[in-house]
C-alpha cells in the first residue's frame, strides 16, 4: 500500500489524467439524471466536466465545461451549470486530486503527529539530519534509533524516517543520487514499527 500512495504522490499528473478518464466513463454509464439535491449536483458537476454524454442521452460528446448532456427526449439541454455549485464542488475535487502528502496521522504510543503538515518540517530538521547519519550504516544501528525515539518521542522519529525516505524516492526516481543504505535502513525501521 505504501508503494501505491508514494506512486500516487509522486505522480499527480497521471493521477489526475486517469481520475479524469474515469469520471468520463463513469459519466458515460449513467442515466440521465432525475434525482434532486445534493446528488443531483454530484450529477451535474460530473456531467458538466466531462467530455462524454451520458448513455441515454443524444450524441457522444460534448465541449467539457461549456455543455450538458441533452435529456433523452431530444428537448433541448438544461443551463449551465451555476457557478455557486462550481465553485463549491471544484475545490474538493482538487484536494482529492492533488492531495501528495507523504504520511497521515499517526497513532503511535498514544502520541499523535500529523506528518503531513508543512510547518512540521523545520521542527524535524536537525531530527533528520540526525537519522541521516544513524541510517547511513550498513544495517540500522537500532540503540542510536531507540535513543533518538527516547528524546524525541517515537511518533516523531517514525515521521522523520517517513520523510527521509520520500526524499530518497523523489531523488532516485528524478535521478539524483542518494545512499541506497539510508533507504534500505529507513525500510527496515518503518517496517519494524509496522508502518510499511
Amino acid at each position: 500500500m505504501a508503494a501505491v500512495w508514494t506512486w500516487i504522490k509522486d505522480n499527480p499528473a497521471i493521477v489526475f489524467a486517469l481520475t479524469y478518464a474515469l469520471l468520463n466513463f463513469m459519466n458515460a454509464l449513467l442515466p440521465y439524471p432525475k434525482a434532486q439535491g445534493m446528488l443531483r449536483m454530484l450529477h451535474d458537476f460530473v456531467d458538466t466536466i466531462s467530455a462524454l454524454v451520458r448513455h441515454d442521452s443524444p450524441g457522444t460528446v460534448k465541449v467539457p465545461l461549456a455543455q450538458r448532456s441533452a435529456p433523452p427526449d431530444g428537448s433541448s439541454a438544461r443551463g449551465s451549470i451555476s457557478r455557486l455549485k462550481i465553485a463549491f464542488l471544484i475545490p474538493i475535487a482538487l484536494f482529492a486530486a492533488f492531495q501528495t502528502s507523504c504520511a497521515t496521522v499517526k497513532k503511535l504510543g498514544g502520541e499523535v503527529i500529523d506528518c503531513a503538515k508543512e510547518q512540521m518540517l523545520p521542527a524535524f530538521s536537525p531530527l533528520v539530519d540526525l537519522l541521516l547519519g544513524v541510517l547511513a550504516g550498513g544495517s540500522p544501528d537500532w540503540g542510536k534509533l531507540l535513543a533518538a525515539e527516547q528524546l524525541y518521542g517515537e511518533a516523531a522519529v517514525v515521521c522523520a524516517v517517513q520523510h527521509i525516505l520520500a526524499d530518497a524516492k523523489y531523488a532516485m526516481t528524478h535521478g539524483k543520487a542518494f545512499d541506497l543504505n539510508v533507504v534500505s535502513n529507513a525500510t527496515s525501521y518503518l517496517r519494524a514499527k509496522g508502518v510499511l
